[in-house]
């Protein structure tokens, strides 16, 4: 089948690819990262100062790195990488309605009061 595929198909479809799951993955990666470096079998009035920049990293990674990534790779050249800042720009439509979808299950824990 990928033989009726042209070169250029090809490498469009790829930049695309790593325009859209590099934020996201770098992102989330750092996110689990922390999660798992993070020493949980002290309580929280025992942390030290590196816990407490892991905690940091374990909200800012999906938060903060994946929609700077993605901004990033936006920055490149329009002419060049035009399928790479097209995954990048959906890239960063996933995160709104990730935000979305994270504040809209905080309201309704709220409003449910569990």
């Amino acid at each position: 089948m990928s033989i009726f595929i042209s070169n250029r198909a090809k490498k469009n479809t790829q930049g695309y690819w790593f325009g859209l799951f590099v934020p996201i993955l770098v992102g989330v990666g750092c996110s689990f990262l922390s999660m798992m470096l993070v020493n949980t079998d002290v309580p929280v009035s025992e942390f030290d100062y590196i816990d407490y920049v892991f905690l940091t990293f374990v909200m800012a990674g999906h938060l903060v790195v994946w929609p700077l990534v993605a901004w990033l790779l936006t920055r490149s050249n329009p002419s060049e990488r035009f399928s790479r800042r097209k995954g990048a720009y959906m890239s960063l439509k996933l995160y709104v309605f990730w935000i979305a979808f994270i504040l809209f299950n905080s309201i309704l824990g709220a409003l449910g009061g569990e």
